[in-house]
């Protein structure tokens, strides 16, 4: 393909939609744009045109993997790696039948269509006039069916003022805001298959994140932090860089083993990292709290059990997964690629010194008991104060 160009265009979702405001989020998705892929490949130019960005980058990019990291770029519905020659449509059909030779593997009979589009009207001749040459000379020599409502294999091409344009490769961008456009939020991080992915959707609303991992050795190994961090680099990746705060648990779990009763256990620990999370997050200007709760998956996460611990925060927590299917769960988690690190057998605070029947439907004045035996403030204070900030 000697004869042409080659960029990367991104397509706008509802960024586009925004109304007196829209400069600023435009100029923030340029701005993680360069970011993202800034760690991939040196000197591309991030440009607005319209309603797309194109991208270009210089020779011997890894085009494959910029691809992917600028779909996963929030803001974006799509992605393509389009090719350009001149505004010709015989060079617009050399194109075309190199990208064939490129994307169809021989022997393989996938159905066919043509998406053809005419932003130039100019052109003396008609979109489907257009696919139609394009189609004949791209299926020359390819005995494929063609099939304009279900196509398995798709060529895109386009004639404007600027020149004709082809492609075949694209990746589905994730949509929403763009990261930074919201409000700075802390991730109540873990290293369960939940919550990586609520801070994944978190940001894809335009949050950027801290997060905060509740450790407790020696009862919890080093392995499991190590988990946790590495779940916290994929979320960093998407917003250049993330902070953790590690939170030493363990004098909490001591003392409400010691003085509580078993079956409150869990429902305690999280009212405690609920106060420390509120504490760290006031700290930070995090003005929301996000977790990975779902409605009824534990017992610590009925309806009666989250209203227990939201009357300690002192600012909304967002719950992005808190009516999914735990399928929808373990699918965005593969899609996302933190599935395979989340089951890691490590084991997190939260299992220790569970009890066979925890308390399901907790009750203020019963909690606020057992929470009278113990220095609550002291506990909270201490564990807030001895966090390790680890930047990922």
């Amino acid at each position: 393909m000697s004869a042409s160009s080659r960029i990367l265009i991104g397509r706008l979702g509802e960024v586009w939609l925004k109304g007196q405001n829209r400069r600023i989020f435009l100029a923030k998705l340029q701005s993680n744009l360069r970011e993202r892929i800034k760690g991939l490949t040196s000197s591309a130019q991030v440009q607005l045109h319209h309603d797309r960005f194109v991208i270009q980058l210089p020779e011997g990019s890894p085009w494959a993997e910029v691809l992917a990291a600028t779909a996963d770029t929030p803001g974006l519905t799509r992605v393509d790696e389009v090719h350009r020659v001149e505004r010709d449509l015989d060079a617009l059909k050399a194109l075309s039948v190199q990208l064939m030779d490129r994307f169809h593997r021989p022997g393989t009979t996938p159905r066919f269509a043509v998406r053809a589009r005419r932003s130039d009207k100019r052109f003396p001749m008609s979109s489907s006039q257009i696919a139609l040459e394009v189609a004949t000379a791209a299926l020359e020599g390819r005995q494929l069916p063609v099939d304009l409502k279900n196509p398995e294999l798709i060529l895109h091409v386009e004639l404007s003022r600027n020149g004709a344009f082809a492609w075949m490769r694209s990746a589905d961008g994730v949509g929403g805001l763009p990261i930074g456009t919201a409000v700075k939020g802390l991730l109540l991080l873990s290293g369960g298959i939940d919550s990586p992915v609520a801070g994944y959707l978190a940001q894809n609303r335009g949050c950027e994140l801290e997060a905060i991992y509740f450790h407790s050795p020696p009862f919890i190994s080093e392995e499991s932090r190590e988990k946790v961090e590495s779940l916290g680099r994929r979320l960093a990746l998407r917003q250049g860089g993330m902070t953790l705060h590690v939170v030493h648990f363990t004098e909490i779990q001591k003392a409400i083993r010691a003085h509580c009763d078993g079956q409150h256990a869990v429902l305690l620990y999280r009212r405690f990292m609920y106060r420390i999370a509120n504490e760290i997050a006031h700290r930070r200007r995090c003005k929301t709290l996000i977790t990975g709760e779902n409605v009824g998956q534990v017992a610590s996460q009925t309806i009666e059990n989250l209203t227990l611990v939201d009357r300690l925060p002192d600012r909304i927590t967002m719950r992005p997964l808190l009516t999914f299917d735990k399928r929808q769960i373990m699918d965005l988690a593969r899609q996302i690629g933190t599935y395979d690190t989340s089951i890691l057998p490590h084991d997190d605070c939260c299992t220790l010194f569970v009890p066979k029947n925890p308390t399901i439907k907790g009750k203020v004045s019963v909690i606020e008991a057992q929470e009278a035996r113990l220095d609550v403030e002291g506990l909270t204070a201490a564990a807030s104060e001895h966090t390790e900030i680890v930047s990922l």
